[in-house]
């Protein structure tokens, strides 16, 4: 036996969806247009050579007159937490040293201590240097660097 009911209630969701397809949809007033998060601007190489005076020439000088090169980042949200490891902070910047000085990068020894690097070793070269540089003031909770990477002259 077919239950009479259910042709009704077919007939009863179809009308109902019918009703409501038709209705006008008004977007309350109070409610504003979802609005796109601003994209960080991308920090590129030449804008961190500019902001700590990494040039060819600067470096060399600093290296004879001083023997060493001092940078220190100036505090913009990206600190160092307290639960953060130097062992953490030393590993990303020794994986950004891979990529940027490659193929010697493991001449460059990188100690940290509470989000100050200190580098020591050697490169072949200024443009090497000054790359392992940038990459090092680029990587998170750096504080301050200090390089006593030196040039050799072979």
């Amino acid at each position: 036996m077919i239950d009479s009911r259910v042709p009704y209630f077919l007939v009863l969701a179809f009308s109902l969806y019918a009703c409501d397809r038709d209705a006008p949809r008004d977007m309350p007033a109070a409610v504003p247009p979802p609005v796109a998060p601003q994209a960080k601007p991308r920090v590129t190489e030449a804008s961190i050579i500019a902001r700590f005076r990494l040039s060819f020439d600067g470096l060399r000088e600093e290296l004879l007159e001083k023997g060493e090169i001092y940078r220190e980042r100036s505090p913009d949200g990206t600190s160092s937490p307290s639960s953060l490891a130097p062992v953490m902070i030393t590993s990303r910047v020794r994986t950004r040293l891979l990529h940027a000085v490659a193929p010697s990068p493991l001449r460059i020894l990188v100690t940290t201590r509470e989000g100050h690097v200190t580098l020591t070793g050697e490169v072949e070269s200024v443009e090497r240097l000054q790359k392992a540089l940038v990459a090092v003031l680029s990587a998170p909770y750096v504080r301050a660097l200090t390089s006593r990477v030196q040039v050799s002259t072979d």
